[in-house]
């Protein structure tokens, strides 16, 4: 990650450099009897910089094109209000590189609209389900780099002109007894 790299080359240089940035992934599908109707994909990201050699100051982007520099050098001139500068923790990763969610595929997003279809009762059916996975990050030129994620199923099912909404943080964790009684 350029970020990390970035923070790297300026270990020692004085004051607090630091880039947050915060991403959610969603990918969202509809299914009307027991086929996908329509779905997609979507993304944002957004970067949090504070930074100053004397005074901190705040910058927010979501272009992820510019280089680390810029960002910073936006935040460093927007401070005002001196400091105090404490020394960082050292490197903690909080979520491994194994522990990083993603989003599901399509064929488990089918899976879960195939269980909710064969538990829930009712003739008229449609279903709604979106995957959102909201990752965290920080980085800074005193050693800090930690990383954050998670990820949340959100089901819509629409049966026979009522709707009702299941939630889980996995696919296996998603039930449909409330929604079916």
């Amino acid at each position: 990650q350029k970020y990390d790299a970035y923070m790297k080359q300026i270990q020692g240089r004085p004051g607090l450099w630091e880039v947050n940035g915060e991403t959610k992934e969603h990918l969202s599908l509809f299914y009307a009897d027991g086929q996908r109707v329509s779905g997609g994909t979507d993304h944002q990201t957004v970067l949090y910089a504070r930074a100053g050699e004397t005074s901190t100051g705040y910058a927010v982007s979501q272009c992820l094109t510019d280089e680390p520099e810029i960002l910073l050098q936006q935040a460093a001139e927007n401070g005002s209000v001196l400091e105090n500068h404490n020394v960082v923790p050292g490197n903690e990763n909080l979520c491994s590189e194994e522990e990083k969610k993603t989003l599901a595929d399509v064929e488990t997003m089918k899976q879960i609209v195939e269980r909710a279809e064969a538990e829930l009762p009712g003739e008229k059916k449609m279903f709604a389900i979106k995957n959102t996975v909201h990752s965290q990050f920080v980085s800074n030129q005193k050693g800090l780099s930690r990383y954050y994620s998670r990820s949340h199923f959100e089901l819509t099912a629409y049966v026979d002109g009522r709707e009702y909404v299941a939630t889980a943080t996995a696919p296996e964790r998603m039930q449909f007894q409330d929604m079916a009684e």
